[in-house]
């Protein structure tokens, strides 16, 4: 499933964060976008599953850094995550 098709799905309410995980580590595994990093820790800090946890959402947010440092978004969502999340 793509990860505009993940989205939407979300949108609609046809998927929980705890649903879509597993479906998101499964596109990671064919290779790691900007995109699927940040989506996987909005969904790690919307999520009650097991074995995920908040270090693990900004990690995946420095993943994303890394692989876009010119974009805006993933550095935008570190200082959100930062300021809001992890007070």
């Amino acid at each position: 499933m793509s990860e505009q098709e993940l989205r939407a799905r979300l949108a609609r309410g046809e998927l929980s964060p705890d649903e879509a995980l597993p479906l998101v580590e499964s596109s990671l595994a064919h290779g790691a976008t900007k995109d699927l990093l940040v989506l996987k820790s909005t969904l790690i800090q919307l999520s009650d599953a097991p074995g995920y946890t908040l270090e693990g959402a900004a990690e995946c947010l420095h993943q994303a850094a890394a692989l876009a440092p010119v974009d805006p978004e993933p550095h935008e969502e570190l200082g959100h995550f930062y300021d809001a999340v992890m007070d």
